[in-house]
């Protein structure tokens, strides 16, 4: 039985499973052999375009359990060995987070370049295939190998963008739709210690923002709103109920391009959405950045007002203020209203040209009035 489609990896579609065997802690190594591999099934014949191969891929499971992705141990830690035809795999691992928490899909590695390749370039139907695991530590799992599709990540970053560019743009959701143990603040904090990628839970951009911690829309403390009393403003004109919030990415620390976040994701913050898929992809871990909850490549979407803001700011603005109903409208930082994520960016940059010309206009003609005329000379 295939792994439910949940849990496999975006690039290695599973077309069918050829072997599966057990890596335990009661053996110390395991492996196949296979005299010929044979040709992929029927269903690979129908490949979509965008699948540029079909290869033989290897996954590690939770032992006994191959809906459970567990991701390869970091080759440093020397808890195991892989040989696939007398040849050891020392650099083709996948990178994967070290933290159990992850909230993964199957992170497969390819075989195809340690086979003899036929006349269309595929693995050879007469090509022998021997793995053995070797077990050094406590290291165990359970083994799938299987025929898949094979596509990049840049295919896939590309046609995700261009199916959430076409689809409406999303707003947050509002509070207690979703809630799990791993979006806590407790679980993300005693997962960043293990984590390997860079993923820093909540990190707003103190220093551009100003921002403190204040009661989030969803219960919990959030960096996104700025703790003032009740019609008080700040320093930068932030009144209550509004939130400032970073156009940084908590991943890049650069200004986001496409401001991404999770459907079920209660926050304001946002991330790049090419740079989440592009980390996501490598690692097989789909963390929220922000909450740590799980954001799979089908669960994320296009922030519709921050995607407005990053549009209609200038490129050296870093962070933007919320307001109105479910802080669906922005202006900046500075003061000047903008518009919400329901109105034209356009029209808001024509007016503020117009006001700039029509102030350059009133400085010119107060220097002309307050300057003197001088007398002509002969």
């Amino acid at each position: 039985m295939l792994p439910p489609v949940s849990v496999q990896s975006p690039c290695f579609p599973i077309l069918s499973l050829v072997r599966r065997f057990d890596l335990s802690s009661s053996g110390g190594s395991d492996g196949i052999v296979l005299q010929k591999v044979g040709v992929p099934p029927s269903s690979a014949r129908n490949v979509a375009s965008f699948s540029e191969r079909v290869d033989l891929v290897l996954f590690p499971c939770k032992l006994g359990d191959p809906a459970q992705p567990i991701g390869w141990p970091q080759t440093n830690q020397q808890e195991f060995t892989v040989m696939v035809n007398d040849r050891f795999i020392t650099s083709e691992f996948p990178r994967c987070p070290s933290r159990s928490a992850s909230h993964r899909t199957l992170a497969g590695m390819p075989l195809s370049s340690f086979l003899p390749k036929g006349p269309d370039g595929g693995i050879a139907a007469e090509a022998e295939l021997k793995i053995l695991v070797v077990r050094r530590g406590k290291w165990t799992a359970t083994f799938l190998l299987a025929w898949c599709n094979v596509i990049e990540p840049e295919v896939i970053i590309d046609r995700t963008i261009a199916r959430l560019l076409r689809e409406p743009l999303s707003t947050p959701a509002k509070a207690n739709e979703w809630d799990s143990p791993s979006s806590s603040a407790s679980a993300a904090e005693s997962a960043a210690g293990d984590s390997d990628i860079d993923v820093d839970s909540g990190w707003v951009d103190d220093k551009a923002d100003n921002t403190h911690n204040s009661g989030g829309r969803n219960g919990r403390k959030s960096a996104d709103a700025p703790n003032l009393p009740n019609g008080i403003a700040g320093d930068n004109g932030v009144q209550d109920g509004e939130a400032v919030v970073t156009l940084r990415c908590p991943l890049s620390y650069g200004r986001m391009k496409i401001a991404g976040r999770g459907n079920h994701c209660s926050h304001l913050t946002c991330f790049d959405l090419l740079t989440y898929l592009s980390a996501c992809l490598q690692s097989n871990s789909w963390n929220c950045p922000i909450c740590d909850g799980p954001v799979f490549i089908g669960d994320v979407c296009i922030d519709s007002t921050l995607q407005a803001a990053l549009e209609g700011l200038d490129s050296n603005a870093f962070s933007v203020v919320l307001f109105g109903r479910d802080h669906k409208e922005w202006r900046s930082v500075e003061g000047a209203t903008c518009g919400s994520d329901e109105e034209s960016v356009d029209g808001c940059e024509v007016m503020m040209v117009e006001e700039e010309e029509e102030e350059e206009i009133n400085q010119q003609e107060k220097q002309q009035s307050e300057c003197p005329s001088l007398p002509l000379t002969t």
